[in-house]
């Protein structure tokens, strides 16, 4: 027999820690090559250590007796979790993709890392079951080659609570065993006891333990919910303990007389004085004991029924219930649960669905179907090989060696023991101070961005438009949007006032984030861009869209110490979806004669009341470059220009910023131009156009700088897409 046809594996019950061997076979049967349990009810508790030093112990008890009916030392098992913090929650993920985007598998695993990504609690993921994925209106499984413009994937997140994991790692590191690798119990429970068809068709596990009861619903082959109710067969003992029995004496009246759902008999009177009794220990009256059993069956059972229904799945289960666990074979378990929760279809599992052979027979009675699930995952051998001679090493010597290497160690510990408190001592008081300052330091971070994030949003951009119309009463400012919450609030807006409308997420720049809608009603496609809007940012606003004639903005750099200066104006084009697309460059005497002559006066007036309000708002916050976005626009009423003083303030420096500077500092005196971005989605187009440019436009100097013609900002190849240029003429 091959070594590497070994697989160990270790499940950590609340009842008993168990170890078990075997060897897989070439037909799918394994065989049981050694097996050993000791109880652990001193050192876990519904599936979770509590005394890591006793279940270390335990373990290396365990694997030594395996490692003893082997005659072959042990590198590796495998490990199942289970326990009272495991559970199921969902979450989904969407996406938004180009416009007819083929989905890949490495856009499926993207999914997937985000989803692994999402914040927990004191907890983490332990696996996850991806559910369907949505495109369009379908829901697909494989999604993979579909092309779509968005896609949204649905996961079952099994989580547990974040030390479930850490402990038993920990346990394992005193050790000189690994980890092979960990395995949900409930889920290689369900591969071997749930047939394939039962999984389609859609049933519920329920596997009743002592401690607790676990509860997998599936569905189309793939798990729905998953739940550990903290509820077993050891609290029916328990509650029978409180008719003053010891609690081993109530553990034998549960096994020997215990139901979970007891016959109707015509004779009441012979049932009131009928007893149960252990021989010479103890008796109670049988209606009692039968009144203790099946409340707590009911218990177990109703909670069992709501884990069901949760799911949402609780008409859907073709296939029914399917009980395991050693609870499962009290007489009339499956009438009990028909009584409840009304269905009809249930099957006992007491094996699974694996064949077992070997020497050692193992109980077919439900308890071992998690230990079999486990080989059946495992995939490598878990045996330690000797490289020189190819074959296990004897774990004894290797015991004794490790014996004397302790010694050792221990010696050089006690050592050196004084020293290494004073210093644990020292390197704490460090630790403590360190901490506090990281905690103050994370604490300034989270209220700055608490800040800059208020300050970034279109709310505050609206705040300063208000405030621009406080200080300037007579100038005819635009009424600032209305920020929304719903749908409804939406449509509201749209009846009581007139088209077109515009509207904007409350973080979104460069054309990202907007909406336009010609007419006082919502399309499905509008209301699904506002609910993907509300459900990620809370809100969205909405106004009345303006007829357009010109984009500019004023620049300002603000001190943090309450001064603002004013930088210059700019002025910029946009496409017609918002999104940026170049600057006017030139001096700011050509770049205001616009303004100067439609506005006059006004237009000085502007600048300094749009610098008041900035510095009232931002002043004493921000430091750095503000754009304020503004516009010309003609009025309905008569056509006449008028501004709107603030669309949006962009905490940054700007690309009108960068306008500025390449006309103060690179254009030679009366020169004017354009600073442009452009794309083209044709290969080699860009190249082409950049080649026509500089042989069209050649550039031409004046004492260092640009008096006309055309100059690339970027590199410009046969690959290139985006390009940024200026024209100077």
């Amino acid at each position: 027999m091959a070594v590497t046809d070994f697989i160990a594996a270790i499940e950590l019950g609340s009842t008993h820690i168990t170890g078990i061997a075997g060897k897989k076979n070439a037909d799918g049967s394994i065989q049981i090559l050694a097996y050993a349990n000791t109880p652990s009810s001193d050192c876990i508790k519904k599936g979770a250590i509590f005394n890591l030093d006793k279940t270390t112990q335990v373990l290396v008890s365990i694997i030594q007796k395996l490692e003893e009916d082997l005659q072959a030392s042990i590198k590796k098992v495998y490990v199942g979790i289970g326990g009272q913090s495991i559970r199921s929650t969902r979450n989904n993920v969407t996406k938004q993709l180009g416009e007819e985007t083929k989905i890949s598998q490495a856009l499926i695993e993207s999914l997937m890392e985000s989803n692994r990504e999402i914040s927990l609690i004191d907890q983490e993921i332990l696996d996850v079951e991806p559910q369907e994925y949505k495109v369009g209106n379908n829901l697909l499984t494989e999604p993979v080659g579909i092309s779509a413009d968005r896609i949204e994937g649905r996961y079952l997140n099994i989580i547990a609570h974040h030390t479930l994991k850490d402990r038993i790692t920990k346990c394992f590191n005193q050790t000189k065993y690994e980890i092979a690798d960990y395995f949900l119990s409930p889920v290689v429970t369900a591969n071997v006891v749930l047939t394939d068809s039962e999984k389609r068709s859609g049933c519920a596990l329920v596997d009743l333990g002592a401690d607790t009861t676990t509860v997998a619903v599936y569905k189309n082959n793939i798990l729905r919910h998953l739940a550990v109710i903290p509820l077993g067969s050891n609290n029916i003992t328990k509650d029978i303990c409180s008719l003053q029995i010891e609690e081993e004496d109530a553990e034998q009246l549960k096994i020997r007389y215990g139901c979970a759902l007891t016959p109707p008999t015509e004779d009441d009177e012979a049932v009131d004085e009928q007893e149960y009794s252990i021989e010479g220990k103890c008796s109670v009256p049988a209606h009692k004991l039968e009144y203790i059993v099946e409340a707590r069956i009911n218990e177990i059972i109703s909670n069992v029924w709501n884990q069901i229904m949760v799911s949402e799945y609780g008409d859907k289960l073709l296939a029914g219930l399917v009980l395991t666990g050693g609870a499962s074979n009290m007489p009339n378990m499956d009438e009990a649960f028909k009584q409840i929760t009304k269905i009809e279809k249930i099957r006992i599992a007491k094996g699974g669905n694996i064949t077992l052979t070997g020497a050692i027979q193992l109980p077919k009675d439900g308890t071992q179907n998690t230990h079999i699930g486990l080989l059946a995952e495992g995939k490598e051998n878990c045996l330690k090989i000797d490289p020189r001679k190819g074959h296990q090493l004897d774990f004894i010597d290797e015991i004794k060696e490790k014996e004397e290497e302790a010694k050792r160690k221990e010696a050089e510990r006690i050592q050196a023991e004084e020293a290494r408190r004073k210093a644990e001592e020292e390197a704490e008081r460090i630790r403590k101070i360190n901490e506090e300052k990281k905690r103050q330091e994370e604490e300034r971070n989270r209220k700055r961005l608490e800040v800059y994030t208020r300050l970034t949003s279109r709310q505050t951009a609206a705040e300063c438009l208000d405030k621009i119309r406080e200080l300037l009463p007579d100038m005819d400012v635009p009424v600032s949007p209305k920020f929304c919450k719903k749908v409804r609030e939406v449509e509201k807006y749209l009846i009581l006032q007139n088209a077109p409308f515009i509207l904007k997420t409350p973080y979104s720049s460069s054309g990202r984030g907007l909406l336009w809608l010609p007419e006082r009603k919502l399309t499905t496609k509008d209301r699904t861009w506002i609910e993907g809007a509300l459900n990620k940012q809370g809100c969205v606003s909405i106004e009345c869209a303006l007829d357009k004639y010109q984009d500019f903005a004023m620049e300002f750099y603000s001190d943090g110490n309450g001064n603002i200066r004013y930088e210059g104006l700019s002025v910029f084009g946009a496409e017609k979806k918002g999104a940026y697309s170049g600057n006017v460059l030139g001096e700011q005497t050509y770049l205001e004669s616009f303004f100067v002559e439609n506005f006059g006066d006004k237009f000085q007036q502007l600048k300094e009341t749009v610098g008041e309000a900035i510095r009232q708002i931002y002043g004493n916050i921000y430091t750095g470059y503000l754009g304020v976005d503004m516009l010309v626009y003609r009025k309905k009423a008569n056509g006449e220009f008028a501004i709107h003083p603030c669309i949006e303030v962009n905490m940054r420096y700007t690309m009108g910023m960068v306008a500025l500077r390449i006309s103060q500092k690179y254009l030679a005196p009366n020169a004017r131009g354009d600073m442009r971005i452009t794309y083209t989605s044709k290969p080699g187009e860009a190249y082409e156009q950049h080649c026509f440019m500089k042989k069209a436009y050649p550039l031409e100097m004046k004492d260092g700088k640009i008096k006309e013609g055309y100059i690339s900002l970027c590199p410009v190849t046969k690959e290139t897409k985006y390009r940024a240029y200026i024209l100077v003429f």
